[in-house]
């Protein structure tokens, strides 16, 4: 499956993942999480929020792929 790399704003990870708003900077800064180089304010691009989903949940990414992928699409 094609995974959309599109810009996603600093709230919208924080409410995908449900972490504060400083962790989500502090993942941008340790390079867990990527910036969308061209956005300002700062933006995040979607597939790094997959792949950070897959690090931490490797079982979710194997059976529920297609609904995750949705659920981050839905939040751009």
């Amino acid at each position: 499956m094609m995974i959309n790399n599109r810009p996603m704003t600093i709230d919208a990870v924080m409410e995908v993942l449900g972490y504060s708003r400083s962790y989500v900077y502090k993942l941008l800064r340790s390079g867990q999480l990527n910036y969308c180089d061209a956005h300002r304010p700062a933006q995040v691009t979607s597939a790094s929020v997959l792949s950070h989903i897959g690090r931490r949940f490797p079982f979710l990414m194997d059976n529920c792929f297609t609904s995750i992928h949705y659920h981050v699409s839905q939040k751009l």
